[in-house]
């Protein structure tokens, strides 16, 4: 299951420089995007790679991948009270082309629902590596939110363009007041 977003910028001529960045942190949160009883408990990166390489000077066209790897039983402990969740494993991939550089992160999100759901949904993924629509777009659009953020952040840091197109302002000259 793959998701792909793209766009192209100008980039003007700029020294490059190689840098590598290799993280891997615990950032639990807590997330209800769909409410009731199935949501997302947790979001976590696990890899962090950003690499900058020389590249040919002009239009830069990002690709932005975004894949679940795998599904499977997470046991979860709530105080003295231990539940089951699913991780979902995925993989967020950026490449700057023409091979100018690279973001890719590793990570899983929490999903609990009840416990016939989440059996269903493991057997599901293990037969056809599919899950239900409006589950996926759920996971899809968190993790792609999540991820762009931090893309944005990291491509900042080492001198990338980032990840999605940014808001532009037009600042319009306001007409001259008429004399009286």
């Amino acid at each position: 299951i793959i998701a792909k977003t793209s766009y192209s910028r100008w980039a003007g001529r700029a020294r490059c420089v190689q840098k590598i960045y290799k993280w891997t942190f615990f950032s639990p949160s807590i997330i209800n995007q769909r409410g009731g009883s199935n949501m997302i408990v947790g979001f976590n990166f696990t890899k962090m790679l950003v690499e900058r390489r020389e590249g040919a000077p002009g239009k830069v066209s990002v690709n932005n991948n975004v894949a679940i790897k795998a599904v499977d039983k997470l046991p979860l402990q709530f105080g003295k009270k231990t539940e089951e969740g699913v991780r979902m494993t995925f993989e967020f991939q950026a490449k700057y082309e023409p091979n100018m550089g690279e973001i890719f992160f590793e990570g899983y999100v929490v999903w609990i629902d009840s416990k016939d759901a989440m059996e269903a949904m493991i057997k599901q993924w293990a037969k056809d590596k599919k899950l239900d629509k409006p589950i996926m777009n759920v996971v899809l659009n968190n993790i792609l939110a999540k991820c762009n953020v931090q893309a944005i952040c990291m491509s900042r840091d080492i001198g990338l363009p980032p990840t999605i197109p940014m808001p532009r302002v037009q600042v319009e000259e306001s007409p001259a007041p008429k004399k009286k």
